[in-house]
């Protein structure tokens, strides 16, 4: 009887775990994508996803340090 299932890994994968809070009006886009995809291709869809996004260009140069942004608000949200 043969073997079911996947063969076995050349190499062991990389785990990366992402958890998105999306709201329902904000992120209705994201939120009707999501549902719309088939059982099991959620990870490979989000893969192509990214992968056609341009990820090189996103920098976070400029953005103010968490120390500013701590003095702008006053310590409201600390």
């Amino acid at each position: 009887m043969a073997k079911r299932g996947r063969p076995p890994r050349e190499r062991p994968a990389v785990v990366i775990r992402i958890k998105l809070y999306l709201d329902p009006v904000d992120d209705e886009d994201l939120v009707e994508w999501f549902a719309s995809l088939p059982d099991g291709l959620r990870a490979q869809s989000v893969m192509a996803a990214l992968r056609g996004a341009s990820l090189g260009e996103v920098s976070s140069d400029g953005l103010p340090s968490d120390d500013e942004v701590a003095d702008l608000l006053g310590g409201r949200l600390w």
